[in-house]
């Protein structure tokens, strides 16, 4: 089942059942079409998990004046793979590169995290994170 929701009030919006091949328009782009139907060009910012994020769906969301946020496979075709991707980072380390509208950021916390978002700025914030030795402060980008 493919459910959009509302994220303040856990209300479903709308929901496509998968019937398997015989399916009018099986691509990814196509699903959004027929999901946000009624919510596109009208600003609101749609949050995706790790299946659903890439580069032609964002691209495709930011065209309609929507904005989209989620995390992302390393694997997935044109990230940036040797400024992003690739790089090794150490605990509480950042790396992101831009592209227009496109935010690619990748983290580590207690392992690396790949985020793509059209709705953030490479910024960050320090938080309060209790640990086996007491509250430490640490930077953490606003898009997580």
């Amino acid at each position: 089942m493919f459910t959009v929701c509302d994220s303040k009030t856990g209300y479903v919006l709308c929901t496509e059942v998968y019937t398997g091949k015989g399916q009018q328009d099986k691509s990814i782009i196509g699903l959004f079409q027929r999901l946000l139907s009624g919510y596109l060009d009208k600003g609101h910012t749609v949050f995706m998990d790790s299946f659903y994020s890439s580069l032609a769906v964002f691209d495709f969301l930011w065209a309609r004046k929507t904005k989209a946020v989620g995390t992302c496979m390393p694997n997935r075709k044109e990230l940036p793979r040797r400024n992003v991707v690739s790089k090794k980072l150490k605990r509480d380390e950042c790396v992101f590169m831009r592209r227009d509208h496109l935010l690619c950021l990748k983290w580590k916390d207690t392992r690396d995290v790949l985020c793509l978002s059209t709705a953030h700025k490479m910024t960050t914030t320090n938080v309060e994170v209790r640990g086996k030795n007491g509250v430490k402060t640490k930077s953490k980008p606003d898009a997580f």
